[in-house]
């Protein structure tokens, strides 16, 4: 059986709702917690993201994590470039536009 690769975008969702699932406990009952703020697409690939929220996953990780849906790749580039998201999905070729200009 062949061995599938995860594209980036999905690989960097799995890692990040990976890691919010393994954090300490101690972080999780800090009573003042940042606000992590993600801005993606509600396409299949970022699917972990919003199941990680549904569930309570960065809840139960102790992450503030607060989601909004952007419609296009360079929204969500010039948003995390203008600092109103602190994390984005976005595609290689809105980001090479996004620099490029």
């Amino acid at each position: 059986m062949r061995s599938r690769r995860l594209p980036s975008r999905a690989q960097a969702l799995v890692t990040f709702a990976a890691l919010a699932t393994t954090s300490s406990a101690a972080v999780a009952q800090t009573s003042t917690l940042p606000k992590i703020r993600i801005g993606m697409p509600p396409v299949e690939p970022t699917a972990q993201a919003f199941y990680a929220q549904d569930t309570g996953l960065f809840a139960k990780a102790g992450l503030n994590v607060e989601i909004t849906v952007l419609k296009s790749g360079p929204i969500t580039a010039a948003a995390v470039a203008g600092g109103d998201l602190d994390i984005g999905c976005a595609n290689t070729v809105s980001l090479g536009n996004m620099k490029a200009k």
